[in-house]
Formats: C-alpha cells, sequence, structure tokens
C-alpha cells in the first residue's frame, strides 16, 4: 500500500526554486536550459519522467511537436502529433498557460518572441505543495527560461562566437535560405 504523498513546505519550494534557476543559469544555450530545468524539476519533485518538445507547428486541431534528446545538443527524437483538445501538453499549447493539476502531470509551454517553440513535459509527481505553489514554481521556471532565449543571443554577440539555433526546423522542414551547411544546425 503506498502511503501518501510527501509535503514540501515553503522553505523547500524556495530550495526547489533556486536549484531551477541555477541549472538553467548554467546552461549554456536555451536547449541545455530545457533539459536542465526539466531534469532539476523532475529530481526535485520526485516525477517518473520530463520530456522536452520542440514545437514544429500548431495547426488546430494538432500541434506537430519533435521531441528532443536530452545530453545529445541538437538531437532530435520522434516527430508526433498531439490533439489540441486532449492531455495536459495538448491543452498547454492551445491555451497558452501551465496545465496540470494535483499531482500531475503537468505540462510547461515555452515561448519566444509570441510563439510557443518547447514544452516541458512533467510526470506526476510524488512531493505535494500548497496549493498554487507547483504553478508559481513552473511561472517561475519559464519566466527564467525565456530570460535566458533573451540573454543567449546578446552573449553570443558579446563573444563573437556563433552558436547553433536548434529550434529553427533544419534539413527539408528548413526554408533554403535558412538550410544548415555541415552539423546540421542554422549559425546565428
Amino acid at each position: 500500500m503506498a502511503g501518501a504523498p510527501a509535503h514540501l513546505d515553503e522553505a523547500a519550494l524556495r530550495d526547489v526554486a533556486r536549484r531551477v534557476m541555477e541549472a538553467i543559469a548554467a546552461s549554456p544555450g536555451f536547449e541545455p536550459a530545457l533539459h536542465a530545468a526539466a531534469a532539476t524539476l523532475r529530481s526535485e519533485l520526485g516525477a517518473r519522467e520530463t520530456t522536452v518538445h520542440r514545437v514544429l507547428e500548431i495547426a488546430p486541431p494538432i500541434a506537430t511537436l519533435v521531441t528532443l534528446v536530452a545530453g545529445d545538443l541538437g538531437a532530435a527524437g520522434v516527430e508526433h502529433r498531439v490533439r489540441l483538445d486532449r492531455s495536459p501538453l495538448g491543452e498547454s499549447l492551445r491555451d497558452g498557460r501551465i496545465v496540470g493539476r494535483g499531482l500531475g502531470p503537468f505540462a510547461l509551454p515555452v515561448g519566444q518572441g509570441g510563439a510557443w517553440v518547447a514544452v516541458i513535459e512533467l510526470g506526476e509527481v510524488v512531493l505535494q505543495a500548497p496549493p498554487g505553489a507547483l504553478e508559481a514554481l513552473f511561472e517561475l521556471t519559464l519566466s527564467q527560461l525565456t530570460q535566458s532565449v533573451h540573454a543567449a543571443p546578446a552573449a553570443q554577440a558579446a563573444s563573437g562566437v556563433g552558436a547553433c539555433d536548434f529550434l529553427t526546423p533544419t534539413g527539408d522542414r528548413a526554408p533554403p535560405a535558412t538550410r544548415p551547411e555541415g552539423v546540421g544546425c542554422r549559425r546565428q
């Protein structure tokens, strides 16, 4: 028989938020920041799984996504379609907000320039929090990720080093002007 889920108090939630912010800040780019946020939330909240998806297209009633492979920067997993009226994943893109209640599952849409570019999918968590506390943690996470999106181009310009833009479709899906040379990513 499974016991009741453990409960996160305010101090523990602040500690989780600090760890998530540090993980995002230590990431070398946007895609690694997505994976760092997802991994930190998974481990800190006791979720069994997390998945990071790149949004390829939203054409109601369907969103086309591709799973991003953690640890293999720029590598994409399976492309799939999700109905916008089903599951937290689709609903989060349709409504443009965090979706999930209680212990989850949750979907956190990440925006850039007025469009949804990624979604972090977090499975059920084992640690309970006061009403609204997990949502506040997720909002803070999304805010930090949005800041990292805007900070990345400025940091790259300041360093003079080009970086891969992994959220731009490549290969056959990419417009001819943005098709990458060599390594499979567009240089900024």
